[in-house]
């Protein structure tokens, strides 16, 4: 095994290891809060640094789940373990139709106009 490989390894147990401790809950509030941000500012760096793209939609659906979330646990009292995979599943759904409308409404106008060929055909004089 490579190095990283193991440390890895050994972080995931130790991290594992604090869930069954005793603890107040604000520690593992605080814990999920950190690793929640870390993901979210992990899929930011990619998209914003290498790839160079403004993304909006990252917070745009990180928002909606979370207030879809808010809204099932306030008025309906539901438990979390099932609120918040439903808030996922509410992203992924509504990531589809944006995805689909704009393939369907833009991209298509403009492959058929060729924009995206900016070379010119050779000629053949």
């Amino acid at each position: 095994m490579e190095k990283s490989f193991k440390f890895f390894l050994i972080v995931t147990l130790l991290l594992g290891l604090i869930t069954i401790l005793p603890a107040p809950t604000f520690f593992f509030v605080a814990l999920a809060t950190a690793f929640l941000y870390a993901g979210y500012s992990e899929s930011w760096n990619i998209v914003g640094g290498y790839a160079g793209y403004t993304s909006l939609g990252h917070g745009a659906l990180f928002g909606l789940s979370a207030y879809f979330v808010a809204l099932l646990l306030h008025h309906f009292g539901t438990s979390p373990l099932l609120t918040i995979p439903l808030g996922g599943l509410l992203c992924i759904i509504i990531a589809i139709i944006i995805t689909l409308s704009a393939g369907a409404f833009s991209f298509s106008a403009i492959y058929e106009t060729g924009r995206f060929n900016r070379r010119k055909p050779p000629t053949t004089d």
